[in-house]
């Protein structure tokens, strides 16, 4: 219904008119003084074009409310292109912790099926020489003092005592093992060491990850056929795409049937290199142990001393007084 209109300044016409149709009431319209004549006909049309559809603007409006959300994009996940087992073995090379010397000290957490225990270790070395350890519980006493060298080993124990002066064969016989310098140098520092040379490997992608596994079982037990060797170990070494360094390495030692397994990460900066501020090792056999290190006081290249002199009242120790289970072979 027109209830008036108005000539406003400008020449536009003010029409105020009542729809009579609810949730739109009176509508005010202007319009050009050269369509004014027309002015009656609005009210009209305009009512008329609006009723059939006052149920639905709610619901336009919510609709079109709702179609302003942002589509947020569909993200593919990335899919590593494939790496011949030679180019990662060249950039696994090209990114290891270089050091002539390393200090630091080391919360370590170990825990086997009966017990839990925290120790503060102190460890010295010097690549491909030696290395220090010193052991203390939560009081700080000393109780363990080791120094390794490629060709011997000197473990002292303060508390009882005593102490061994050998090599690394003799413990592997005793422990059924093939541990060796760079094998422990490796798995402290997160650097690369490998059992076979690069034919027996092959690569492959673990999501986001390169991985290196050392052939099938049976294809590695035919080609390592009559040679010399105390086990016969599959291994596996997970990259990270972006630093090349390693992620995760996985030891299976198939004649005694036992795992290792490290995981580095907290990778944090030693000048211009990374390093693994965190190491899990877990070892699996009739017991499992899981011994967590983390690493702090990290200096390289500062030369260091390796106290490891035996005491005169030190007597040999005897390795069946500390109850050290072997695994037996399988035949």
């Amino acid at each position: 219904m027109l209830e008036g209109a108005f000539k406003r300044p400008g020449g536009k016409t003010e029409i105020i008119c009542s729809t009579g149709v609810p949730h739109i009431g009176t509508l005010v319209v202007f319009i050009p003084a050269n369509f004014a004549i027309f002015a009656p006909l609005y009210p009209i049309a305009l009512v008329k074009f609006l009723f059939p559809f006052r149920l639905f603007i709610p619901v336009i409006c919510i609709l079109f409310l709702c179609s302003c959300k942002t589509i947020q994009p569909i993200i593919q996940p990335n899919v590593l292109e494939e790496k011949t087992k030679d180019y990662l073995f060249t950039q696994l090379e090209k990114n290891q912790f270089q050091y002539k010397w390393f200090s630091a000290k080391i919360n370590t957490e170990i825990k086997t099926p009966k017990a839990t225990n925290n120790v503060t270790v102190r460890i010295r070395m010097q690549k491909d020489s030696a290395i220090w350890i010193s052991l203390s519980p939560a009081l700080g006493i000393e109780v363990v003092r080791a120094f390794i060298t490629r060709d011997s080993l000197i473990f002292l124990d303060r508390i009882n005592e005593k102490y061994f002066k050998g090599d690394f064969r003799y413990v592997n016989e005793l422990v059924n093992t093939n541990l060796d310098f760079e094998m422990l140098q490796a798995l402290l520092t997160g650097n690369n060491f490998t059992f076979y040379e690069i034919s027996k490997f092959e690569s492959g992608t673990d999501k986001d990850r390169y991985v290196l596994n050392t052939i099938g079982r049976r294809k590695l037990r035919k080609e390592l056929k009559g040679q010399d060797s105390l086990n016969i170990i599959l291994q596996s070494i997970f990259l990270s795409s972006q630093t090349w360094k390693i992620e995760e390495m996985k030891l299976n030692d198939l004649n005694s049937n036992r795992k290792l397994e490290a995981v580095y990460s907290g990778f944090t900066a030693i000048g211009e290199q990374s390093f693994p501020a965190g190491v899990l090792f877990n070892f699996k056999a009739k017991e499992n142990i899981e011994v967590k290190l983390s690493y702090s006081k990290i200096e390289i290249d500062m030369p260091q001393s390796f106290p490891a002199n035996i005491p005169e009242k030190y007597t040999p120790m005897k390795f069946s007084d500390y109850n050290l289970k072997t695994d037996e072979k399988k035949e």
